[in-house]
This record gives structure tokens, C-alpha cells and sequence, in this order.
């Protein structure tokens, strides 16, 4: 609505090729078209800020993306699927999702800037790749999308990707604040490509709103409490979402699988989960952190 309005020059917006991070799933109402490739929408969530990318290049507005390393799926610590994917193409995952973004046809959508979070000098190094590239971006990224489309589709199967996110309630469509449209997103990314380290970091923030939780409180008191930048609530086991969920086309897998979120994602459960890592394909395949940040140090 505020790009609608044409009163900015520019939007800063999450989009990155796995998805909207916190507004993955949202804008969507009906079962769309699965592309997945560098004409616009991801793969895992066809709509997403996309619609915002949209608007802005209508209105020649320059469209900034946040966080296109970190929020972009942890990329400095990759999922052993998405480097083995991009391996097909000699690119790494921060390469081939600066290269995803830059790449996007002008008429439907178009990025401009990407910030990527440098600790040091060599950070650059991927980006500056993905830009020298850009001439054949088509011919870079087409093999590497290939492939995890088929993970995905073989993972998760065609028709749930092309219609998960139909009538799945948003932080704010229910009194539990329960974010079920990130929650089923991030059980997706796992299922279909092992980036169990990124869920499991984007699940403590929404355990960390569960903490300002309070059952003398209001609902919308309650809600007012949550970050609101990274808003919503785990899927709690004890709360019983089914009656906010008769929108939907999966009722009961959607209420299976954010009870197996929250028990691969909580933090309750880590340590079990990381030993079994190995078995499911969940792995990382590297750390490009040598060390912990300074705001993250204990």
C-alpha cells in the first residue's frame, strides 16, 4: 500500500530466491504458477514480498534487499544440498542468490542493491563473482535451479508447493500470534533442502516473543509485545490451531507438520537434533564465520 502511493524513491524489502523470510506464504489467496526461476517469484514461495518488487518497479522506484547472505538462508554456513546444487555451476549459494537477484527481468520485477553483512574484505568476493556473471546469468543459474527444483518436488511433491501457503493465517489472523505461514515455509526449506540451521535460528526468534507471552494479558496486548520487526509465536504444541485452519486445502498436514517443527526447531531440542544431522541430510557444508560475532558472544 505505500508503494501504491508514490510518495518514495526507493523500498528496502526481504526477497531472497528460498523466499520473504518474515512474509513468506502472505499475498497468496490461490494457487499460482510455479516458476522458481530468474523471471521473478522463488520456488519455495512464488509470492512473498514479491508483489512489493512488483510495485515498486511499476512506480521506478530502486528496490533494496536486506540481509541477502544471512536471511537469505545463513549462506556463509550453507545447507550441504545447496552447495552440492550449485556445484552444477561452479557458484556458491551467495553467489547464485546475488546472482538470482540481480538477474530478474526488468518488465516484472527489478533489484538493484543487496546488502550482505561484511565482517572482513573477502566477504565481497561471491558478490563481486555473482556480478561478473550477470551477462550469463541465464545460462549460470538454469542448472542450479533445475536441480533443486527436482529436491524440492521430489521432497515435498508438485502440487503441495504450488498451493501450501492457501488459507495459512497469518501473526496477526489469530488471538495465538502463531506465525504459521513462516513456520510451514521453513518445515518446506528443511524438508526439501536441509537448512535445518537456518530454521532452527529463525525459530528463536519467535521462541523469544513467546517469553513476553503472558495469559493475563489481552490477545492484542500480547500481540503488541512481539518484535515487531520479527514478529509471531511458535507452534506451541499446547495450542490447538485447528480452528483458525478451515481455509485451508492441507488442514491436517499442516497441523502435522507444525507439530514436527517445533520439535526439530525449538531449542529445547538442539541437541538431539544435531545428532541426528548427518542421517537426514541436514547438514552444513561449511562456516565461512572463522569467528563469533561480537553482539553474539556470551
Amino acid at each position: 500500500d505505500l508503494i501504491e502511493t508514490g510518495w518514495f524513491d526507493f523500498v528496502n524489502l526481504h526477497y531472497h530466491f528460498i523466499g520473504s523470510y518474515t512474509s513468506s506464504g502472505s499475498f497468496q489467496r490461490e494457487e499460482v504458477k510455479l516458476e522458481g526461476n530468474n523471471s521473478g517469484g522463488s520456488m519455495m514461495d512464488p509470492a512473498g514480498n514479491y508483489a512489493c518488487i512488483k510495485a515498486a518497479t511499476r512506480h521506478d522506484m530502486g528496490v533494496f534487499i536486506i540481509s541477502a547472505n544471512d536471511k537469505a538462508g545463513m549462506l556463509w554456513k550453507p545447507a550441504k544440498v545447496l552447495v552440492d546444487c550449485c556445484r552444477v555451476s561452479n557458484i556458491s549459494p551467495i553467489a547464485m542468490n546475488a546472482l538470482w537477484l540481480w538477474s530478474h527481468k526488468h518488465k516484472s520485477g527489478a533489484v538493484h542493491t543487496i546488502s550482505i553483512g561484511p565482517a572482513r574484505t573477502s566477504d565481497f568476493d561471491e558478490v563481486v563473482r555473482a556480478a561478473k556473471l550477470l551477462p550469463k546469468a541465464e545460462e549460470v543459474l538454469l542448472p542450479v535451479i533445475k536441480g533443486l527444483k527436482e529436491k524440492a518436488i521430489d521432497k515435498l511433491d508438485l502440487e503441495w508447493m504450488r498451493s501450501w501457503w492457501i488459507g495459512l493465517p497469518g501473526v496477526y489472523d489469530t488471538p495465538t500470534g502463531v506465525h504459521v505461514q513462516q513456520i510451514v515455509w521453513l518445515h518446506n526449506l528443511v524438508s526439501a533442502w536441509g537448512m535445518w540451521h537456518y530454521a532452527c535460528a529463525r525459530y528463536r526468534g519467535l521462541e523469544s516473543n513467546a517469553l513476553k507471552w503472558s495469559d493475563s494479558n489481552t490477545a492484542e496486548q500480547n500481540l503488541s509485545l512481539m518484535n515487531q520487526y520479527v514478529p509471531g509465536m511458535p507452534a506451541d504444541p499446547k495450542i490447538d490451531l485447528s480452528l483458525y485452519l478451515e481455509a485451508s486445502p492441507h488442514k491436517e498436514k499442516v497441523l502435522m507438520i507444525l507439530k514436527e517443527a517445533h520439535e526439530w526447531f525449538c531449542k529445547e531440542n538442539e541437541e538431539k537434533m544435531e545428532s541426528k544431522l548427518e542421517e537426514r541430510g541436514w547438514l552444513a557444508a561449511f562456516d565461512l564465520q572463522p569467528d563469533v560475532p561480537y553482539p553474539e558472544r556470551k
